[in-house]
């Protein structure tokens, strides 16, 4: 029984490296697996989560068209029974994604494509690969406020 629950994130892993791979001409952002708060903070769930978004973060380090969000894990920000996002969980997470996509945009370049020789991608990474942005609150990400559904007419700022 064991083999199997090893399978099933390495399947995971691997699916997300196809998909990364097979769309290199789009970037690509991934949050990582939260902290089960329901749960012992030393429980085998939690200490898988910890071992898989640790392959996950070394995986995506690869790629230069993704990039990985980590899941804050302040119990603060989780419901009263520790699975799930608060309010405040959810402004954070979605201000967090706003800031992962600006600066996707902000960098002004396309994602390369994996045609390109090692030596040559190499001299021409801007240190973004593997970038990781967390959840934590920063004066930046607090003046983007969460656009509501009917709104979308609203311009950036």
């Amino acid at each position: 029984m064991p083999s199997i629950v090893y399978r099933v994130p390495a399947k995971g892993l691997h699916q997300i490296k196809n998909f990364v791979d097979n769309h290199n001409e789009t970037n690509i952002i991934v949050m990582s697996v939260p902290h089960r708060h329901d749960l012992e903070a030393n429980s085998c769930v939690n200490q898988e989560v910890n071992v898989y978004n640790k392959k996950l973060k070394q995986l995506l380090k690869s790629f230069d068209n993704a990039c990985i969000i980590d899941v804050d894990t302040d119990r603060d920000i989780f419901t009263k029974h520790g699975l799930h996002l608060n309010l405040k969980g959810k402004e954070r997470m979605a201000n967090t994604i706003v800031k992962a996509i600006k600066t996707t945009l902000n960098k002004g370049k396309s994602v390369h494509t994996h045609t390109k020789k090692a030596e040559d991608s190499k001299s021409e990474k801007t240190g973004t690969e593997g970038e990781i942005l967390t959840t934590e609150s920063t004066p930046e990400n607090k003046n983007h406020p969460i656009v509501p559904r009917g709104k979308e007419e609203r311009t950036a700022p």
